[in-house]
């Protein structure tokens, strides 16, 4: 299995023309380097569409060893940097889209009787008149989508 490095070189070689995977590696880990500098310094990169990537800093613990009631040992930990990342609105709704979540279904009857299906199409959009496509068991209208072919609710 490639790692997420590998599968980033492979794509910036496709979409860049470079066929030497030497120099596309380069190329990569460029950025990333930067992303990383950038991080160190202003602590914080963000990139439009996609979310931000912040450096958060935990203070340090310290720990204290009783025995019998008294301090024998005191130990400090030191302080834990995390890079945290808050994903843009516009990236929430790819990945839900593409897991299939919060998809709208806009109260489509997805249990018509497929004779009943083909006759509704060849009768066109209610609206319009223009032929339907069918997604599954789905009449949509290129103009007005699949509301003319939505069951009325009560």
């Amino acid at each position: 299995m490639k790692d997420d490095k590998t599968t980033i070189d492979l794509r910036v070689m496709g979409v860049t023309g470079y066929d030497d995977p030497k120099i596309v590696r380069d190329i990569t880990r460029s950025f990333l380097e930067e992303i990383m500098v950038k991080v160190a310094l202003t602590g914080e990169v963000r990139f439009p569409g996609f979310g931000t990537f912040r450096l958060v800093e935990r203070k340090g613990k310290r720990s204290t060893k009783l025995m019998r009631g008294k301090v024998r040992s005191e130990q400090e930990y030191g302080q834990q940097l995390m890079v945290s990342f808050k994903k843009a609105a516009h990236f929430r709704r790819l990945v839900k889209s593409l897991k299939g979540e919060g998809m709208d279904k806009f109260a489509v009857d997805e249990q018509v009787d497929q004779e009943d299906l083909e006759k509704k199409a060849s009768e066109g959009c209610p609206e319009c008149g223009r032929e339907p496509e069918k997604h599954g068991s789905t009449l949509i209208c290129p103009i007005h989508g699949s509301e003319p072919f939505e069951s009325k609710r009560k």
